[in-house]
C-alpha cells in the first residue's frame, strides 16, 4: 500500500543518516522502488549486510536503519501486526522525527514531499546535506522538473493556506526552484504583476539559509533595466523603513538569509502589508 510505505520510509529515516537509504542509479539516488515493481530494491536492502560510511559519522551495515526499526517495533510488543504497526510507526516518527537536526527531518516530517515523486524509484539528485532536489521523473536540471527539498516543504507550509490581500502561491520547479506569491495590481492604467520568489539557497551549507526577493514582473517586451527601476519605484513606499532590503537586479532581495521560522515572518509580513 503506498500510504503505508511511505510511513515506514519515514520511520525508517529516523534511524539512519546515509542518504537515508536506498540506492545510487545514474546521477539520481533512489530511495528504494516499491516492491509491485520488477526490480525489487526493497528485498536487496533487506538483505544488504555491506558495510558502508555513514555520511561521516562512522561506519555500519547498509540495512542497520532497518533492523534498529525493526527492534524497536518488536520491543513494542505489537499484538495486530497491522493497525498496531501503523500506530507504532507513526508513534516513532512523533516522538524521534522531531529531533532530527538534519536533511531527514524534511523527509519525515513533511509526508507530501512523497507525493511529489512521479516513478516508483523516489529519486533524488544528491549534492551533499545542503543541496538536495526531489527529481520528479527520472532527470533533474533547468528544464526538467525538479524541486530543492527545502524550498519545496517551504511551499508545502503555503499550499492550500488562504493568503491576505488577494495573494496567490505556486511552486516554480525549473532552474532555480523556489515558492512564488504574486498579485495582481494596477499601475498607471496597467494590470502588473508583484512577485516575491523565496527559496532555500545552497551553497554556503547551513541550515539557516533562506532567502526572498520582492519585484514586479517585466511586462512583454520589457527591458530588464526598465523593470528594475519600476519594481524599486512602487516598492520603495512598502520597504522604505524596512533596512533588511536591498537593491537587486529584479527589485529588492534581503540583506542576510534567514532560518525557515524566520523568513515565513517576513513573508507573511510582507504579504500582509502589500
Amino acid at each position: 500500500e503506498k500510504n503505508a510505505e511511505k510511513l515506514f520510509s519515514r520511520a525508517l529515516l529516523c534511524y539512519t543518516t546515509f542518504y537515508g537509504y536506498g540506492y545510487k542509479s545514474g546521477s539520481n539516488w533512489s530511495l528504494l522502488k516499491s516492491s509491485k515493481t520488477g526490480d525489487n530494491t526493497w528485498k536487496k536492502y533487506m538483505n544488504d549486510n555491506n558495510v558502508v560510511a555513514d555520511s561521516g559519522k562512522g561506519r555500519c551495515r547498509h540495512n542497520d536503519a532497518l533492523q534498529k526499526l525493526l527492534n524497536d517495533l518488536v520491543n513494542r510488543n505489537i499484538k495486530n501486526i497491522e493497525s498496531d504497526c501503523t500506530e507504532e510507526l507513526r508513534k516513532i516518527i512523533s516522538s524521534k522525527g522531531q529531533n532530527i537536526g538534519d536533511y531527514r527531518y524534511f523527509f519525515i516530517n513533511y509526508p507530501d514531499v512523497w507525493e511529489y515523486f512521479k516513478t516508483p524509484d523516489k529519486f533524488i539528485r544528491w549534492g551533499g546535506e545542503f543541496d538536495i532536489n526531489l527529481v520528479k521523473k527520472s532527470r533533474c536540471g533547468a528544464g526538467v522538473s525538479h524541486a530543492e527539498l527545502r524550498s519545496y516543504c517551504l511551499y508545502l507550509d503555503y499550499k492550500g493556506k488562504a493568503l491576505p490581500n488577494d495573494w496567490e502561491c505556486n511552486f516554480f520547479e525549473w532552474e532555480n526552484t523556489c515558492l512564488c506569491f504574486e498579485k495582481k495590481v494596477e499601475i498607471k492604467d496597467m494590470e502588473e504583476t508583484i512577485a516575491i520568489d523565496a527559496y532555500y539557497e545552497v551553497g554556503k551549507k547551513k541550515e539557516d539559509n533562506y532567502t526572498l526577493e520582492i519585484f514586479l514582473r517585466p511586462l512583454k517586451d520589457e527591458s530588464e533595466n526598465s523593470a528594475k527601476r519600476k519594481s524599486q519605484n512602487y516598492l520603495e513606499e512598502y520597504l522604505n523603513r524596512d533596512n533588511d532590503f536591498r537593491t537587486s537586479k529584479r527589485g529588492y532581495k534581503l540583506k542576510q538569509n534567514y532560518s525557515k521560522d524566520d523568513i515565513e515572518k517576513k513573508i507573511d509580513s510582507l504579504i500582509a502589508k502589500i
